[in-house]
């Protein structure tokens, strides 16, 4: 048997870009759970507001939502008629 020629494939590592959100979160998780081992904190308030993390996602997912749209219909806006093509406001 002949070798074979393998197809091209891309076998790039993927980017390692992430989040703010998940940056924030695991940073939050490890400061938690250092106080708690370092400094004996206990993580008994934790049962009653973790309920605070999804309702402060939740309010800047939606912030950033409004904020995008508001963005976004600001530039659709049409641009002044002209006289001329390439003279800005009929100038």
């Amino acid at each position: 048997m002949e070798g074979s020629e393998l197809p091209g494939m891309n076998m790039a590592l993927p980017g390692l870009g992430g989040s703010i959100g998940g940056g924030v979160a695991l940073t939050a998780v490890g400061v938690i759970l250092l106080v708690n081992t370092r400094f004996g904190i206990t993580l008994d308030w934790i049962e009653e507001w973790w309920l605070v993390a999804p309702i402060l996602v939740g309010a800047y997912r939606l912030t950033k939502a409004l904020q995008e749209r508001k963005a976004a219909a600001s530039h659709d806006e049409p641009y002044p008629a002209t006289d001329y093509p390439g003279e800005p406001f009929g100038s």
